[in-house]
């Protein structure tokens, strides 16, 4: 039994410790207003909606939430992997200024008991006229959203709970929540706000198709060209005359991609000359975009829509007994008493071994060769990532992909059987499924008409970096222990039938022998 009490707030609307003030964001000379994006979240509060805030990552989706929040009862929780839906009660609960005390029961589940003073009840006064607090306990379910919701709705003011990083807890816990935020909707004034990094605006639907029509999507994307320069213009480390100035700004508008932090990091870089500074801010992109290809590539791997898959004739050597062997007869003197030679075929044995023989010269072990039709899968992202790799060497951001196409084909081994040049045409498109799935921003990847890009400036950059080596350490790192078996849509061959199966494991039998 263990009694879990944070910091007294019994009286107080909960608040984000650390979160600024919106007086003190307006006199921060580098702050810029984002009012679109402000204007919508103010109406979304207003309208007691459920809000989802998402985008990329760093581009100032808390801080606009901050600025919008300032006079609402709010509670951030910040999200992390292993983060259960009971720990986050537990902690709004206690936020609210309810102590809750955990008891542990068999087979993992647990309760808690709720002992809570709410404002206005609660005191009883003593027989020395001294005012005493009384707490009432309340045993309630913490994976039960219709308790935890009531428990809430008994202080009688809208909340916010705001989930941010959202991203970061595991597939079950966001469902949990999400079927949650659906019950508090219906049955209190607890309003969920959620932030996190993806690119999709259906991105919580998916995971939760009941939440259609009960949560208000905003996206925050990243800057526009007239954001940042309106920053640049503000920015303390800004010196120069208005030639050096503009080099400058047309430099990081270039290579920050519309990537706030990254921006505001090259402009702060120190200022030596034009090519110096090219060479410099650069060098800081690459480093930036660099740390984080390993966990990009991990993530892209870890997609079914990654792999692709295709039927291929494998042909095996297989050893046998020679049942005429007589192992009780040996050559004579003047007799081998070994040979490499398959007297199936009249060939070295495949692997280069050699094989006792008999009086009458016959070999101890046979050779025959065995055919068979199999499903070989090969990632296709590793693949795309060569040749955008070879493409930018060349200085090209991209490559069609017809020539791509067969590329893929000349490196398959064993070769495909009966290709289907329709989905071979269409496989492509999976990566960027793959990387919407990976939550993947920037992407990576684009595709227009029959071409793929490199969607990204620093990702082209990167990619003319490094090394073939650095590719392939990058591509072995990144690998998953187990890679998801790759859909049945991504099979890139037309399955034969069983007769022509057996024909062609005939003839490749054939052929060996």
């Amino acid at each position: 039994m263990q009694l879990w009490t944070p910091w007294k707030t019994t009286q107080a609307t909960p608040s984000h410790p650390s979160r600024p003030t919106a007086a003190a964001m307006s006199q921060d000379p580098q702050f810029i207003a984002r009012p679109a994006i402000e204007n919508q979240i103010r109406a979304g509060l207003a309208s007691g909606a459920n809000l989802m805030l998402y985008g990329p990552p760093r581009q100032g989706k808390t801080t606009l939430l901050n600025l919008c929040l300032q006079e609402s009862g709010s509670i951030y929780v910040d999200c992390r992997p292993r983060l259960n839906r009971t720990q986050i009660y537990r902690f709004v609960l206690a936020s609210l200024g309810y102590s809750v005390l955990v008891s542990s029961k068999r087979r993992g589940k647990g309760s808690a008991t709720i002992k809570m003073s709410l404002l206005g009840t609660g005191v009883d006064i003593g027989a020395e006229g001294e005012a005493e607090q009384v707490m009432e306990s309340v045993s309630i379910d913490l994976k039960n959203p219709s308790e935890v919701a009531h428990l809430i709705a008994r202080l009688g003011r809208p909340i916010y709970l705001v989930l941010n990083n959202f991203q970061l807890l595991d597939v079950d816990t966001q469902q949990d929540l999400l079927f949650d935020l659906v019950c508090f909707s219906e049955r209190s004034r607890v309003r969920f706000i959620i932030v996190g990094e993806w690119a999709d605006a259906d991105y919580l639907e998916e995971k939760e198709p009941a939440l259609a029509g009960r949560i208000q999507e905003i996206q925050v994307p990243l800057w526009s060209n007239l954001e940042l320069s309106a920053l640049f213009a503000k920015s303390p480390q800004v010196k120069g005359d208005a030639a050096a100035r503009k080099g400058r700004l047309d430099q990081a508008l270039a290579l920050s991609g519309g990537d706030v932090s990254l921006f505001r990091a090259l402009i702060a870089a120190p200022w030596h000359g034009v090519s110096e500074d090219s060479e410099t801010m650069q060098q800081l992109v690459l480093a930036r975009f660099g740390r984080g290809m390993v966990t990009r590539m991990q993530g892209l791997l870890a997609q079914r829509d990654a792999y692709i898959s295709y039927q291929g004739l494998t042909v095996k050597a297989v050893l046998s007994s020679n049942p005429d062997f007589d192992a009780e007869t040996l050559p004579t003197a003047d007799q081998a008493s070994s040979s490499n030679i398959n007297p199936v075929n009249g060939q070295p044995f495949s692997d280069g071994r050699s094989s006792r023989i008999d009086a009458a010269g016959r070999t101890e072990l046979l050779e025959h060769r065995q055919a068979a039709i199999e499903s070989i899968q090969i990632d296709l992202a590793g693949f795309a990532l060569r040749q955008l790799h070879a493409a930018a060497q060349a200085g090209s951001d991209n490559f069609s992909l017809e020539g791509c196409s067969r590329e893929l084909l000349k490196t398959l081994q064993p070769a495909p059987l009966e290709v289907d040049l329709s989905r071979l045409s269409r496989i492509y498109a999976q990566l960027l499924e793959a990387q919407r799935r990976a939550m993947i921003m920037p992407a990576l990847f684009s595709l227009k008409g029959e071409t793929l890009y490199s969607a990204d400036r620093r990702f082209f950059l990167y990619l003319q970096q490094i090394t073939e080596e650095d590719l392939e350490d990058l591509l072995e790192l990144s690998k998953p222990d187990k890679a998801p078996q790759a859909r049945r849509r991504s099979r890139i061959t037309r399955r034969l039938s069983r007769d022509e199966s057996d024909a062609l494991i005939a003839r490749a039998v054939e052929d060996q022998d």
